[in-house]
């Protein structure tokens, strides 16, 4: 979305906003039209589009208002997942609402405040919650408990997040803060 709203803004067709500098200059392409460009033709992995949600961010807190319109989206759409899981599953809160992904898990204030904000405004009482270690770490206890039958011994367990590059601990979830 944010090299959407930057190729708009580059070509007349949207509100200006820094992104359409920042973005191409990260990934060391010319203009946003050459990022548009790489991405149509398939020239650019995705792994490289990680430097941008950082840029959205402080693109953000510098008060862009292209930047700030894509974070408070990401926001509601939390809200809305969120708390319609809640409803569907008619849920007692509080309860933890576990924020996945490296763009929740960055733990900015300014998407987790609206985040929070919006489940109140909806009548939830949530916790926020950010796992400490990545999903493949839960995914893989998981099928190892499945496997075992019961719990992962701690050492096999303390192997197992060595091998998958995780600190090992005992805590898997940490509350969410601004990083």
């Amino acid at each position: 979305d944010a090299v959407w709203h930057a190729a708009r803004a580059h070509d007349g067709r949207g509100p200006a906003t820094r992104l359409s500098l920042d973005v191409p200059r990260a990934l060391g392409r010319a203009d946003i039209r050459a990022v548009s460009v790489d991405l149509y033709r398939g020239q650019m992995a995705e792994p490289e589009l990680a430097v941008v949600p950082p840029l959205v961010f402080a693109a953000a807190r510098a008060g862009d208002a292209v930047a700030l319109g894509l974070v408070q989206r990401q926001a509601d759409e939390v809200v809305a997942m969120a708390t319609a899981a809640a409803r569907r599953l008619d849920l007692d809160w509080p309860v933890p609402v576990v924020l996945g992904g490296s763009v929740l898990a960055a733990r900015h204030a300014l998407l987790l405040d609206p985040v929070e904000a919006g489940l109140r405004a909806a009548g939830l009482e949530p916790r926020l919650v950010v796992p400490a270690d990545p999903p493949v770490v839960g995914a893989a206890l998981l099928g190892l408990a499945a496997h075992l039958g019961g719990p992962v011994p701690a050492d096999v367990e303390a192997r197992l997040r060595t091998a998958l590059g995780s600190a090992p601990t005992t805590r898997t979830l940490a509350v969410a803060e601004e990083a």
